[in-house]
C-alpha cells in the first residue's frame, strides 16, 4: 500500500511539474542578439529547459519600459512565458543576482539611479543622483550651458553692437574738438545698453562631455 501511495505520489508530482514548467521564471544566459524582426528580442540558452546551445536557444521579446537596451551576448536575463505558453517568452534585464551582471556604473548608493549603461562601455552611461539633484552623462564633469539664458545675454552683445553701427553712422564729425561729439553719440546709445554676463548661463543640474 505505502508502494502505491508512494508511486501515485511520484506521478502527481511529476504532473504537477510537467504542468507548471512554464509558468515558472529561469535565469538564462544570452546567445544571440541580432534579431531579424528588429523588435530588440534575444535568443537565450537556459539549461533547466534542455534550451542548453545556442542552437536550441529560445527567442525571447524584450521587457522595457519606455527604452530599449539589448543586452550583451553572454550577459544574463530573467526569463518567463506570458500565460505559461511555450511560445511566449519574454526577458528582463538584468539579472543582478548573477555574479559580474549588475551595472558596473552602480556602487549601491540608493540615491545614485542609473538610468542607462551601454552593454559595450561602462562609462557610457547616464545617472541620476537623487540626493545632489544631478543628472550626468559618460561621467562627464562640465556644466551645461543653459540655452535660453545663453540666448538672451548673447542677445545683449548684438543689441549693443547694433546700437554701436548706429551711432557711427550718425556721428557727425566735428573738427578740432576732441573726439566730444564722438563721446557724446556713444555715451547717449551704445554705452546705455547693457552688455552679456556669463555669470548665470551654466546649469547647476546637468554635467557632462
Amino acid at each position: 500500500m505505502n508502494a502505491n501511495n508512494d508511486d501515485l505520489y511520484e506521478i502527481i508530482q511529476q504532473m504537477i511539474e510537467e504542468e507548471t514548467l512554464y509558468l515558472r521564471h529561469f535565469i538564462g544566459e544570452v546567445a544571440v542578439t541580432n534579431d531579424s524582426l528588429k523588435k530588440g528580442r534575444v535568443k537565450v540558452m537556459i539549461k533547466e529547459l534542455g534550451f542548453d546551445t545556442p542552437d536550441l536557444g529560445i527567442w525571447c521579446y524584450p521587457r522595457q519600459s519606455h527604452s530599449m537596451s539589448v543586452p550583451a551576448v553572454k550577459s544574463w536575463v530573467e526569463v518567463y512565458f506570458i500565460n505559461g505558453e511555450r511560445e511566449r517568452p519574454v526577458y528582463l534585464y538584468p539579472a543582478t543576482e548573477i555574479i559580474g551582471n549588475i551595472l558596473k556604473s552602480y556602487k549601491g548608493d540608493p540615491k545614485e539611479h542609473i538610468l542607462f549603461e551601454s552593454p559595450e562601455n561602462k562609462n557610457h552611461n547616464i545617472k541620476f543622483d537623487s540626493k545632489e539633484k544631478l543628472l550626468t552623462f559618460l561621467n562627464g564633469s562640465e556644466s551645461f550651458v543653459l540655452g535660453d539664458t545663453f540666448k538672451t545675454e548673447m542677445q545683449k552683445n548684438i543689441d549693443a553692437l547694433t546700437q554701436l553701427q548706429l551711432d557711427f553712422a550718425s556721428w557727425a564729425v566735428t573738427p578740432l574738438d576732441g573726439g566730444a561729439a564722438l563721446k557724446s553719440t556713444v555715451t547717449a546709445g551704445f554705452l546705455t545698453k547693457p552688455l552679456t554676463s556669463l555669470a548665470n548661463i551654466l546649469s547647476k543640474m546637468i554635467k557632462g562631455k
